[in-house]
């Protein structure tokens, strides 16, 4: 999560297309830090209107700036960059996107937005969005299908997650387009902590494929670390605190690994939390992974395990959590 994405400063759309042979999934990896410069930008334009800028932090990690450069007076401002596309599309699979991104605007409707679309034409009429995640007035949100609409991203306690301006986030999308829904996960960049996630969306349509990613804004959105490619659970963690005080309430969450060490969805299943070796005034509840520490209880390590069913398969992972007084 450590190397970032891309920024845009009037309407941005990057056009990420998918490689495709014969109508069966290629391997779709694409990988870009920006740390070689804006040669290794290698998504080509297919209009002359972005500005892209080499930007680079303290630490001198590079990072890219894309701003809108086209005519003042077009009625629509936005560019279009094109990593790779085909007519035939990637059906059927996980599609996994994970970048790092900063917003320098907020006050906005609908900007800095990743879109998983399926186009046959230049006009909205003739593109089908399957599922998105964007930014809105200081808000991460997803677009539910199901006539579920647009969904504020809530944080571990179950509240609307809000956006820091000039804050890098990392986030993670998962889209399954054979069963037809969407996860998404928000990380602070700089800690690695996970701080929002919404599992098992409908997707916008129940189209099983794709044709190409884009990201689309109309204030500045800077990006980095674009990652993006198919995917597939393999194993399982458990994030969360592992220090918890007397009289203290930690909440813990149960996600995937895919095969490159990534967060990912774990398959759609029923995740049940228990204690291993309990000890008097300590809780969890085994629907929410809520753990409950009273004042009462005794310093020491208690271990926590999560199982995730699906059909005849199960994930399970333990985790050492430290009680202080």
């Amino acid at each position: 999560m450590k190397k970032r994405l891309i920024c845009t400063g009037l309407v941005v759309i990057l056009i990420i297309g998918v490689i495709i042979c014969s109508g069966f999934a290629s391997s779709l990896s694409i990988t870009e830090d920006f740390e070689n410069g804006i040669n290794a930008f290698s998504w080509r334009q297919l209009y002359d209107n972005a500005v892209c800028d080499m930007m680079s932090e303290d630490n001198e990690n590079h990072y890219i700036k894309l701003t809108y450069g086209g005519a003042e007076n077009r009625g629509r401002k936005y560019f279009d960059i094109v990593a790779a596309e085909n007519a035939n599309g990637i059906k059927n699979t996980i599609i996994q996107a994970q970048y790092d991104v900063k917003y320098s605007e907020i006050e906005t409707e609908r900007n800095g937005e990743i879109q998983f679309k399926y186009r046959t034409g230049p006009g909205s009429a003739e593109t089908d969005v399957v599922a998105r995640l964007t930014q809105n007035y200081g808000y991460f949100q997803l677009e539910a299908g199901e006539n579920g609409g647009f969904q504020r991203i809530k944080d571990l306690n179950g509240q609307y997650l809000p956006i820091e301006v000039d804050k890098w986030y990392t986030a993670k999308v998962v889209v399954n387009l054979s069963e037809h829904w969407q996860s998404i996960y928000i990380f602070d960049r700089d800690t690695e902590k996970l701080l929002g996630k919404t599992e098992y969306i409908p997707t916008i349509t129940t189209l099983n494929m794709i044709n190409m990613i884009t990201f689309k804004s109309s204030t500045e959105l800077c990006l980095d670390n674009v990652k993006i490619g198919e995917g597939t659970c393999v194993d399982s963690y458990i994030s969360g605190k592992p220090y918890v005080k007397n009289g203290e309430i930690a909440r813990y969450s149960f996600l995937g690994k895919d095969n490159e060490g990534d967060v990912t969805s774990l398959p759609q299943g029923t995740t049940t939390w228990s204690i291993v070796d309990g000890k008097k005034g300590v809780s969890i509840n085994s629907s929410t992974g809520k753990f409950t520490v009273s004042s009462s209880a005794n310093p020491g390590v208690i271990v926590i395990k999560a199982t995730h069913i699906v059909g005849d398969k199960t994930f399970e992972s333990t985790f050492p959590v430290n009680i202080t007084k």
